[in-house]
């Protein structure tokens, strides 16, 4: 009976898994594979979902341990690859520059709203939006008052 996924590759698996979080912190290794230019966390989830199809995949096709190690790596760098178009096409869309506040909202030090709240915006207020972390902006309000902002409450101003 043909195993599902062999002890070693379970092994291989569990350590590739444990690496993609420091490649996507540090940007290196493997060519960066998980070193994307636009902001967001779907380069690092499609390396990670790439590299377990891969290794099963590849455990699958042959009976040969090096199979699913060569699966995973490949697996990992085009789901990377994938991700980081995701990545890129949802910060086309939600734009970088000039944003209004929609509504009043809390500007955290950190992107989630357990991050201190440093400032609060004003609807119709101006800042300056230079990247994302998931659905959290990162806002520039003048001088040095730089924060995180839910994205949903800014609308572009097209300035």
């Amino acid at each position: 009976m043909h195993k599902f996924i062999s002890t070693a590759a379970a092994a291989a698996l569990v350590a590739s898994l444990a690496a993609v979080p420091a490649f996507a912190q540090t940007g290196a290794g493997l060519g960066s594979v998980v070193n994307c230019d636009a902001s967001g966390s779907r380069q690092v989830n499609g390396a990670i979902i790439g590299a377990v199809v891969g290794n099963i995949i590849g455990n699958n096709v042959s009976n040969n341990k090096n199979s699913s190690e060569i699966g995973a790596v490949t697996g990992a760098a085009a789901g990377s690859y994938v991700g980081c178009q995701q990545q890129r096409k949802l910060a086309a869309q939600r734009g970088h520059g000039q944003h209004v506040a929609t509504t009043n909202v809390n500007v955290r030090a950190q992107p989630s709203t357990g991050g201190a709240r440093v400032a609060q915006l004003a609807p119709g207020q101006n800042v300056k939006v230079f990247g994302y972390s998931g659905n959290w902006a990162r806002v520039d309000m003048g001088g040095n008052h730089v924060g995180w902002v839910a994205a949903q409450y800014l609308q572009p101003t097209g300035r």
